[in-house]
């Protein structure tokens, strides 16, 4: 019965929190941001303690995003080489946030968000591309 429970409750924690707006998993040589929403998400990934130092903020509009977001329903893998100042076990922050339409918004779209999560990487985590 044990090993039933085990064998659930692994087969569970594997697979994306779904009422969440977004679930992240970890594999060897990405992460892969899952977005569980029914609006286009932008994300930014960047290394917990660089966060601290770097400035930025979300693109605003949809043509300054570069068709970087995640459809509804989709994801998207994003290697640890292109996290700046990640290294192996690194915690990164996922920001993620939505441009909704605003006729009285500057640029016509209002910005929700950015939201984020902390997650850690894997301390064996590969920097090869796959």
């Amino acid at each position: 019965m044990l090993t039933f429970i085990l064998t659930v409750f692994l087969a569970l924690s594997a697979c994306p929190v779904q009422n969440a707006p977004i679930s992240v998993e970890l594999r060897p040589s990405k992460l892969v941001i899952f977005n569980n929403t029914t609006a286009i998400l932008n994300f930014a990934v960047m290394e917990r303690k660089s966060a601290e130092y770097t400035n930025w903020m979300p693109c605003n509009h949809p043509s300054l995003c570069g068709g970087r977001g995640i459809k509804p329903g989709l994801s998207r893998g994003i290697p640890y080489r292109l996290i700046s100042n990640w290294y192996p076990s690194a915690e990164v922050i996922v920001y993620w946030w939505s441009l909704m339409p605003d006729p009285t918004a500057e640029n016509g779209y209002r910005v929700d968000g950015p939201y984020n999560k902390v997650s850690p990487t894997p301390k064996m985590a590969s920097l090869a591309s796959r």
